[in-house]
């Protein structure tokens, strides 16, 4: 099973210290005692396992985004925004959003360490497809996060009206299409 950057999870921490601390305490009280330790001592380089990602989101989402039906796609926004401010920001912005799209294989392979994935940008039109193979197993709630993550990533670039379609029938080759402004 594929892993992924603790990153996620200390993001989640800091999402929830500026929520009132009874909201995290139930929150970690849905936790196994595994997964609320794993929550509470992971580091930004520690790699954790994405079954485990999936089932600490799908405690935290309803606190985070309550009533909120897109709850996997905006944490994916959410993340980005996040990773990306910080060390990315300023290049993210002078860079035209089909050279972010093109990154993506580099982006993959800092905060997953299973799969390879290829962007390919469309010849005269603002849009491309993303395939990621040789990660078989991703649960499709974390692809939904995979979602967000894009989207967030081309509107840091400048994007907007992000348009996602992804074809999850074969899992040997996940494929999104991506279309924007």
């Amino acid at each position: 099973m594929a892993n992924c950057k603790g990153t996620n999870v200390v993001i989640l921490r800091k999402m929830f210290h500026d929520r009132p601390k009874e909201e995290e305490k139930s929150f970690l009280a849905g936790l196994s005692a595994e997964d609320a330790k794993l929550y509470q001592t992971a580091m930004p380089i520690t790699w954790v396992p994405i079954p485990t990602l999936v089932r600490i989101y799908e405690q935290a989402l309803p606190f985070l985004y309550p009533g909120d039906p897109l709850t996997w796609q905006r944490i994916g926004r959410d993340l980005a925004r996040d990773n990306l401010t910080s060390i990315y920001k300023s290049s993210l912005k002078l860079t035209e959003v089909a050279f972010a799209f093109a990154q993506a294989g580099k982006l993959w392979r800092t905060y997953v360490d299973q799969g390879r994935a290829q962007a390919e940008k469309e010849k005269n039109s603002p849009s491309g497809y993303l395939l990621v193979t040789e990660a078989p197993d991703l649960p499709s709630k974390f692809l939904d996060v995979v979602d967000g993550f894009i989207a967030g990533v081309l509107e840091l670039a400048g994007a907007h009206n992000v348009k996602l379609s992804r074809h999850d029938g074969n899992p040997k080759a996940w494929k999104w299409h991506v279309k924007w402004e």
